[in-house]
């Protein structure tokens, strides 16, 4: 099996999610990379390949393009709007809500 691993996945570190409705620690953290990567090599599942750059629209292949154009400006507005804190992202596709107007503010 191929593996594909960057130092970069440090860089995916949620401080909290929410589970059962509380907020907990994150389960997708640097450690666990690290932990999965050396399990992979310890029992010789298959290659640890670095990533393949790609450009912006092959997100956009997979994901919806107002999703993936509104992103960058995420981080921008929820600190324009007063916070210095880490966001969490709390958003589910709820029946009866509209999907086709893409989100204005944070």
């Amino acid at each position: 099996m191929k593996t594909v691993f960057s130092p970069r996945h440090a860089g995916h570190a949620g401080q909290t999610e929410l589970v059962g409705g509380a907020i907990v620690p994150g389960f997708e953290n640097p450690m666990r990379a690290r932990h999965i990567r050396e399990r992979i090599e310890a029992v010789a599942l298959g290659p640890v390949l670095e990533p393949a750059p790609h450009d912006i629209e092959a997100a956009k292949r997979v994901h919806a393009a107002a999703y993936v154009d509104f992103l960058p400006r995420v981080w921008p507005m929820w600190r324009d709007a007063g916070h210095d804190t880490p966001a969490m992202p709390f958003v589910w596709p709820v029946c009866g809500l509209r999907a086709d107007v893409p989100p204005k503010t944070v």
